[in-house]
């Protein structure tokens, strides 16, 4: 029987409001080793269109990439980068990484066209934190 064993560091890669500005994910390409990274976050605002995600996210292809939606994307574009981009959405199920390292959060917040009040942003969180609440190390989004 074979076995493995675990990194013992994993990198993640933390990173939004691209606003559709490829500069900046150019200057992401330059300046970090991408093979280092094991995950990428993103917090939210990549594209300011529905359209442009395939050159936002080129320099990321093969990352397992979490998020939580900003107020710029729309839900056409957070279906699609869901379904081509194999992105995680922490408000809809956090994520564990290995045994040690739970991500939670809420998706949308109480600004733009996809409103959710501070108590549901709390009920979010906490029922994300209840999930991920063995988990030696945690990380709110």
């Amino acid at each position: 029987m074979g076995c493995f064993k675990m990194k013992s560091k994993i990198k993640f890669l933390a990173t939004g409001d691209f606003h559709s500005d490829l500069s900046f994910v150019r200057d992401i390409k330059k300046n970090v080793d991408m093979s280092d990274i094991d995950y990428v976050i993103f917090t939210g605002d990549l594209s300011d269109k529905s359209n442009d995600f395939k050159s936002l996210l080129d320099v990321f292809e093969g990352k397992k990439i979490l998020m939580t939606p900003g107020n710029h994307e729309t839900k056409k574009g957070i279906e699609a980068l869901k379904e081509f981009y194999n992105v995680h959405l922490i408000g809809d199920k956090p994520f564990e990484v290995g045994e040690h390292i739970g991500v939670f959060g809420s998706n949308y917040c109480n600004v733009g066209p996809f409103r959710k009040s501070e108590r549901e942003v709390f009920m979010d969180v906490l029922k994300g934190f209840r999930k991920v609440e063995g988990r030696q190390h945690k990380i709110l989004l």
